[in-house]
């Protein structure tokens, strides 16, 4: 779930900013007409193509599992179930979780590269 929440979060700072920025304060410059109080140096997101690998994959494995919803299925005559399209339901599930697993590691990498 906190996955969940930093891609929605890194989604959310990529489509504001245009780019993921971070802001670092680098020291004090003052200036008369109080214009700017510091110095702002901003560092680019390192992995941005991790985190819309990881979105893309998270759009995708979610796509399935509601096409799956909406798809037909039906009980027979001898009450045997028939869900032609019951592979979605793995194939969603196993694409979200590859999504999760790339989002952890681009937020890993990119509060790794953060702190330097």
């Amino acid at each position: 779930m906190l996955v969940l929440f930093l891609l929605i979060k890194d989604i959310f700072l990529l489509f504001y900013n245009k780019k993921m920025l971070t802001y670092e304060k680098t020291g004090a410059i003052f200036s008369s007409s109080n214009k700017r109080k510091q110095e702002i140096k901003m560092k680019k997101n390192k992995s941005p193509k991790l985190t819309m690998t990881a979105i893309g994959f998270l759009i995708i494995g979610m796509g399935c599992l509601i096409v799956k919803n909406f798809l037909p299925e039906y009980v027979d005559a001898q009450g045997l179930l028939h869900e032609p399209y019951f592979f979605l339901i793995p194939i969603g599930f196993l694409i979200v979780f590859i999504a999760l697993i790339i989002g952890s590691i681009a937020f890993i990498n990119n509060m790794i590269k953060l702190k330097r």
